[in-house]
């Protein structure tokens, strides 16, 4: 079964007639977009059923908010975890 294609930047861009640019800065809350194409970016977005992909934007930005620990398997699961009734 085919899993269903969510809403992205792109398919917002290409509806409002703009660059993919212009839309991640509405999305930003960047300054120098204009009043009339922020309203028309957000128009579209609640139209097509956009909903911003966190961990994307996290990974974009190097900011996953994940720490990795690296451990011996044998020190997670017991010294003898496979080999218990030997």
């Amino acid at each position: 079964m085919a899993k269903p294609m969510h809403t992205t930047m792109d398919d917002i861009a290409r509806e409002c007639g703009l660059s993919k640019k212009t839309v991640s800065r509405v999305f930003s809350d960047c300054s120098s977009v204009k009043e009339a194409t922020r309203n028309k970016v957000m128009e579209v977005a609640k139209r097509l059923q956009y909903e911003v992909n966190i961990m994307a934007r996290n990974l974009n930005q190097n900011q996953a908010g994940f720490i990795g620990l690296a451990t011996p398997l044998d020190a997670m699961l017991g010294g003898n975890y496979f080999c218990g009734g030997v």
